[in-house]
C-alpha cells in the first residue's frame, strides 16, 4: 500500500515535468518569433536609413543648384531647407 505522501510527491513531480515541457515549448516558439521580428526590424531600419540618405543627397543637390539658379528658393523655403527672408525694419 502506497503512502499518501508518496503519491502526493509523485503527482507534484509529474505536474512539474508537464509544466516544464509546456514552458520549454512556449520558450522555443516565442524565441523563434522574436528572432523573426528582429530580422524584420533590421530590414526596416536599413530601408529607413537608405531613404534618409537619398533625402540628404537630394537636399545637398538642391542647395548646389541654388548657387546656379535662385528661382528654387521658394521650393527650398517650403521644405524648410532654407530660411524665409526677413523684412528689415525701415529706420
Amino acid at each position: 500500500m502506497k503512502s499518501p505522501f508518496k503519491t502526493l510527491l509523485e503527482t507534484a513531480l509529474i505536474a512539474s515535468l508537464v509544466l516544464s515541457a509546456v514552458f520549454l515549448v512556449q520558450y522555443f516558439f516565442r524565441s523563434k518569433q522574436l528572432r523573426s521580428a528582429t530580422v524584420t526590424f533590421q530590414a526596416e531600419a536599413a530601408r529607413a536609413q537608405q531613404i534618409q540618405a537619398v533625402g540628404m543627397t537630394l537636399a545637398q543637390q538642391a542647395h548646389g543648384f541654388r548657387e546656379k539658379d535662385k528661382s528654387i528658393d521658394p521650393v527650398l523655403q517650403s521644405l524648410g531647407l532654407l530660411p524665409a527672408p526677413t523684412n528689415a525694419p525701415a529706420n
